[in-house]
């Protein structure tokens, strides 16, 4: 075969199972405060970190959907119907 490259593609897949109910995965009362309450610093809305979980947080801003409190009732739609509506 001259001037042909052969490829050869290798896949490895790598199955990991967590138990779910591991101690290690398991939140204490001040973590899952920390994951639902809504806090306001620099951005819309934060879910704090959680540092021995290696969970760096989220920070939220606004969107169509709207995180913050200052759109009610908003909601986004697939977009052929958002373009329909247009």
């Amino acid at each position: 075969m001259v001037g042909k490259q052969l490829f050869v593609l290798i896949i490895a897949v790598f199955s990991i199972t967590v138990d779910a109910n591991s101690n290690e995965y398991c939140k204490v009362q001040k973590e899952k405060c920390a994951t639902t309450s809504r806090i306001k610093v620099a951005c819309v809305d934060n879910v704090l970190p959680i540092h021995r979980l290696n969970f760096n947080g989220l920070c939220f801003q606004d969107a169509p959907s709207s995180v913050d409190d200052s759109v009610q009732c908003a909601t986004a739609f697939p977009p052929d119907i958002q373009i329909a509506a247009t």
